[in-house]
């Protein structure tokens, strides 16, 4: 369905002419935990070398976008090959990246368009803790702290330094 519904081409060549400055699709390394930013961009400008971020140079595509959006124990861990020496296992990014807009920050973005799942207040109502839960709650809750309250912080860090 992405090969159908993204124009691979046409992202690639606006990287390429210039229209977008750079790409980045960041996933989880299943094995070692590291988080690993691919990036797209044009010229032979050099990536951002970050102690606790790997930043490797891709011709992003679809196995890039489904290893960054794996959510695990939801989604299988995806394949990807490329580039090389980045080949492994990959999940959801933010499964270990607790700053999800600092990729965009360290490729140099001025500008941020952020689209949230959630609000940017905290979710939900002391008044309902008391209620019975099951396993299913608690993979929620911890799928939440995982996709939305980092995003929050980072969306609110933002407004005040902006």
């Amino acid at each position: 369905m992405l090969d159908d519904r993204i124009g691979w081409d046409r992202m690639h060549r606006n990287v390429a002419d210039g229209v977008l400055d750079a790409i980045g699709v960041t996933a989880t390394a299943v094995v070692s935990g590291r988080s690993v930013t691919f990036v797209e961009r044009a010229g032979a400008r050099p990536l951002p070398d970050e102690e606790d971020l790997d930043y490797h140079a891709a011709t992003r595509g679809t196995d890039h976008v489904i290893g960054s959006a794996a959510i695990p124990m939801l989604f299988p861990p995806s394949w990807i090959d490329e580039p090389s020496e980045a080949a492994a296992w990959y999940v959801d990014g933010s499964t270990r990246l607790h700053t999800p807009l600092r990729p965009a920050l360290d490729l140099g973005a001025d500008r941020l368009v952020v689209i949230g799942t959630a609000s940017l207040r905290q979710r939900g109502c002391r008044a309902n803790d008391h209620r019975a839960v099951g396993l299913g709650d608690s993979a929620v809750t911890l799928l939440h702290a995982m996709v939305e309250d980092s995003l929050r912080r980072d969306v609110r860090r933002l407004a005040r330094i902006n």
